[in-house]
């Protein structure tokens, strides 16, 4: 159902992809393992990971914070607290990316970058 009319009210329903820290356990693995909620080649997604959340954090309050930035297809939070977001197109992960990294969230700072490109590491002296 998307934008539909429900009395005088407009609704969108969406599934929930949670594979984050509130999910069913399937196993002890610990490791981030975000699975894509489309079957999308790795090429054409456009998403990036955000590291040092609030351990409050939720992946719905991740998903609305970044709707604020850009269009966004997916979001959730692993059990380390590691947040990944899937924008819609790369205008909107490049616009975001700089613009997060770096920045203050509920105290925390966060790290954020490109999956595909992994986290940036200073230059060996």
């Amino acid at each position: 159902m998307q934008d539909a009319l429900l009395g005088q009210q407009r609704v969108k329903a969406e599934l929930a992809k949670n594979k984050g820290k509130n999910a069913a356990p399937a196993g002890n693995s610990a490791a981030l393992s975000l699975a894509a909620p489309v079957d999308a080649p790795r090429s054409q997604r456009h998403r990036a990971v955000l590291r040092n959340l609030p351990p409050a954090y939720e992946w719905r309050t991740l998903r609305d914070e970044m709707r604020k930035i850009g269009d966004i297809i997916y979001s959730d939070i692993d059990v380390n607290g590691h947040g990944i977001v899937e924008f819609a197109s790369r205008e909107d992960l490049d616009f975001a990316v700089p613009r997060l990294n770096g920045s203050t969230l509920d105290g925390h700072i966060i790290e954020v970058f490109v999956e595909a490109e992994g986290p940036s590491t200073p230059p060996a002296a």
